[in-house]
């Protein structure tokens, strides 16, 4: 696994994203650094409530159990 994206996004002088578990910032760069389609979470207080990121759409786990039924159903 190449980690060179999430080093440089965490070197980066953009701002971090503003939630206040620091775990919580540190996933949030590191979806963004390596390009992820979704971050599931179950953290209403914070990071659900930004529901995206980026290109990374932040959902919670029933959320995307949801989707990952549709695409095997009609996939």
């Amino acid at each position: 696994m190449n980690i060179s994206p999430i080093l440089q996004a965490l070197a980066a002088p953009e701002p971090l994203p503003t939630v206040a578990d620091p775990f919580d910032n540190f996933l949030l760069v590191c979806a963004e650094a390596t390009g992820a389609h979704y971050l599931v979470s179950g953290d209403k207080a914070d990071v659900l409530r930004l529901k995206r990121r980026g290109p990374t759409r932040i959902v919670a786990l029933r959320s995307f159990a949801r989707m990952v039924r549709c695409v095997k159903a009609f996939g």
